[in-house]
């Protein structure tokens, strides 16, 4: 028996991957400047200047954004640049591995 291209078993073409977000809201503060320190400038930028702080140690991202008044727009926004920014220092990580 033959199956034809496309059909649910063996599909034309394979789907793309979606890459998962490195940084969520629910994550420390502080786990994601340590993970990723490119962040922390980023993350000034939106008024967290206070990185060295206790709230910073056991804060997830968007508690401290709610501390700071920011709206759900304005957290949407921070962690689309926070993962941004990593996307390009390790896509610039690739380029001079070469």
């Amino acid at each position: 028996m033959t199956i034809p291209t496309g059909s649910p078993q063996t599909p034309a073409h394979k789907p793309q991957s979606i890459t998962p977000s490195l940084v969520t809201r629910d994550m420390g503060i502080m786990k994601i400047v340590n993970t990723y320190p490119e962040t922390a400038e980023i993350l000034m930028s939106y008024g967290f200047h206070c990185l060295g702080c206790m709230a910073a140690q056991f804060e997830s991202l968007d508690q401290g954004a709610h501390a700071h008044g920011m709206t759900e727009d304005d957290i949407v926004q921070l962690v689309e640049d926070l993962n941004t920014v990593i996307d390009m220092n390790q896509a610039a990580g690739d380029v001079n591995a070469d």
